[in-house]
């Protein structure tokens, strides 16, 4: 894919291909703004690939619960100093608790970052420098608030852009929306130039071939994704109006519209479906001939067991692409095929630390990588952040966790031994 600078070429992956079949431009210089684009809003430099990847956290379940499993360990138990015994550990531990001006401490910015970096694989900081060159302050900013500018003749981006206005600044209609006035410039992360720029972004990211932009794998499920909520929106539909029709009733007559009226009036009263008061659900079709072999009604079913069949197998194939979008594995889901909770092998809690190992740790080291550039620019020592990891067997009480009266009620089924009022003292000696 080739942008306006013919200098700057893309290269595509599996993941971006599967976009470029709906929208090759997928990034576009704009105005000296590399829009990130979806190409499904109408317009193909709609700019509009972080809002989508937020908005697909409505689309779907099992895509939402993938993102939480991910936000969760990655956020692990926050991050902490990786080596006590290492000089200014105690000013690295005030510079996690220091508070900026807007109440967040490092800890709580790690969160958020954690949260950006499952849904997003990307994360942004800012960063102000003191009068002495050190980071005296840290903010999360939020990745869909982000643009990246176009990069210098080396390849290299030096400015970004921070706005909450990017759906008008993207609308050519919004003519009064530009980025000269409705997004704040911000000098990318590079502490030699801190004089000039003591305000600067860094924007941590997964590498993505080619890509200036970090472009999450799930994105190549997307399809999927939207097929998940139109069956769940399809099902409340039809919840909604009584569920499918069950069949037609095919009758000898030739009534006109007030007749037909009222013998559909009156066969609602005998079988009507059950639904909000006062709210009347046709369950079946009524067709009327002229000739009939016979005087009796024919009913013809229709076939709505088997498109419950195709709509589970639509379901369950949709739920497992999903998954795979996301480097997880069928068990994940807690189904009856993929998870077994007894045994040694529990194959749930041993998928959760094979997704841990392979894709979870890998986007927190990038995250921690990421905070440590800033650590470093105070020459303060590294943080980690621990996910624990899950138990393949589970706890069992030895001997000695238990008490005399536990050890009789589980083994014997016994009350409590009466014990005297008397305190027993141990009169045992000592050496």
């Amino acid at each position: 894919m080739q942008i306006k600078d013919k200098k700057m070429k893309y290269k595509i992956s599996q993941t971006e291909k599967f976009f470029a079949m709906k929208n090759p431009n997928i990034v576009v210089e704009d105005k000296g703004i590399l829009t990130f684009n979806t190409g499904i809003w109408g317009s193909s430099t709609d700019n509009g690939m972080p809002q989508f990847m937020c908005d697909l956290l409505n689309y779907s379940s099992t895509h939402a619960n993938m993102i939480n499993l991910k936000t969760s360990l990655i956020t692990g138990a926050n991050i902490e100093v990786e080596d006590s015994a290492l000089p200014n550990t105690q000013e690295l531990e005030a510079f996690i608790k220091r508070r900026n001006r807007s109440g967040d401490n490092l800890k709580s910015i790690w969160t958020k970052a954690a949260s950006d970096m499952a849904l997003y694989e990307a994360a942004c900081l800012q960063v102000i420098f003191d009068r002495n060159g050190r980071i005296a302050e840290v903010y999360h900013v939020p990745t869909e608030d982000c643009r990246l500018g176009t990069a210098n003749q080396y390849g290299q981006i030096e400015y970004a852009y921070i706005s909450k206005n990017w759906a008008q600044i993207s609308n050519k209609s919004y003519k009064k929306v530009q980025v000269q006035n409705s997004a704040v410039q911000v000098r990318m992360f590079e502490p030699q130039v801190w004089k000039e720029y003591p305000v600067q972004l860094l924007y941590i990211k997964k590498y993505s071939q080619g890509m200036y932009y970090a472009v999450p794998k799930y994105l190549s499920a997307t399809n999927w994704i939207l097929v998940d909520n139109e069956i769940s929106n399809f099902h409340l539909s039809n919840i909604r109006n009584s569920f499918f029709l069950s069949g037609m009733l095919t009758q000898q007559g030739s009534p006109d519209d007030k007749e037909m009226q009222a013998f559909i009036e009156k066969f609602n009263e005998l079988y009507m479906g059950v639904g909000a008061p006062n709210k009347k659900f046709n369950s079946m079709m009524f067709s009327w001939v002229d000739d009939m072999t016979t005087q009796k009604p024919e009913f013809t079913a229709f076939q709505g067991e088997k498109n419950d069949q195709l709509f589970a197998t639509l379901m369950e194939k949709a739920q497992y692409a999903i998954i795979a979008g996301h480097n997880g594995y069928s068990g994940l889901i807690m189904d009856s095929k993929g998870s077994d909770l007894g045994g040694d092998a529990n194959k749930l809690y041993t998928q959760i630390a094979t997704f841990m190992q392979y894709v979870t740790e890998p986007l927190k080291d990038i995250l921690l990588g990421g905070f440590d550039r800033i650590l470093q620019v105070n020459q303060l020592p590294a943080i980690t952040c621990i996910s624990n990891p899950p138990k393949i067997t589970q706890p069992q009480a030895n001997v000695e966790d238990l008490t005399q009266d536990e050890r009789r009620d589980i083994v014997y089924g016994l009350p409590p031994m009466e014990t005297s009022d008397t305190e027993i003292t141990d009169t045992t000696p000592t050496n």
